[in-house]
């Protein structure tokens, strides 16, 4: 049988719905945050303060990954690690590749617009998709 779920008010609720819902709001929030943080960045790029464009590339990422770390640490200290062992080499190459692409798309905004961005970046899945299909049938 399936396993209901008592609200408060005593209706019924499925856990699926529930578990709908939490999602729901999850997806909302990760593109909420990412499309409020993109307009931020656009703005950054295109406005002129003091009659200069923005040209700190390097510091903005640097600070951008600073705040990352300081997030990863209080979690890290409030819940625990994980005990995955990722080897260096591996998560710095990875880690490595995604700055570049970062400075890349950062260096980007100050020709085009974030939307014209997202649309070029979201084309490079074309070829994945193609070829996946070409060589796993």
């Amino acid at each position: 049988g399936t396993r209901r779920l008592v609200k408060m008010s005593g209706k019924p609720e499925s856990k699926g719905a529930m578990q709908s819902v939490k999602v729901a709001l999850a997806i909302a929030g990760i593109f909420g945050s990412f499309g409020y943080f993109a307009v931020l960045q656009e703005d950054l790029f295109k406005k002129s303060y003091a009659g200069q464009k923005f040209k700190a590339t390097f510091f903005m990422m640097v600070a951008e990954r600073g705040a990352n770390a300081l997030v990863a640490l209080f979690f890290l200290l409030i819940f625990g690690g994980s005990n995955l062992k990722i080897p260096i080499k591996e998560i710095s190459v990875s880690g490595a590749s995604q700055m570049l692409a970062m400075a890349a798309s950062n260096e980007a905004l100050r020709y085009v617009s974030y939307p014209t961005q997202v649309l070029g970046k979201s084309c490079k899945m074309v070829p994945v998709f193609l070829m996946g299909i070409l060589i796993g049938g």
